[in-house]
């Protein structure tokens, strides 16, 4: 009973922070500030719909390319 018990927990709580997760990217997404997320070799992992409008490309096709082949950082 006890595993089971600590199997529901952790789902809730992944649930919770997906949920926090998700909120916080659709917050971030509405701003009209371009925004884009990097790993730590510049590569995006996201980019909200200001970025991509600033740059003429679609939607998510930014995602695992070098943020440096996109924009020009000073």
């Amino acid at each position: 009973m006890q595993l089971y018990e600590e199997i529901s927990s952790r789902k809730k709580t992944a649930e919770a922070a997906d949920k926090v997760n998700k909120y916080f990217q659709n917050l971030i997404n509405i701003s009209p500030d371009p925004i884009m997320i990097t790993d730590s070799n510049a590569i995006i992992s996201w980019a909200n719909d200001a970025f991509h409008s600033m740059l003429g490309s679609p939607a998510g096709s930014l995602v695992g390319k070098p943020a440096y082949d996109h924009y020009v950082f000073e």
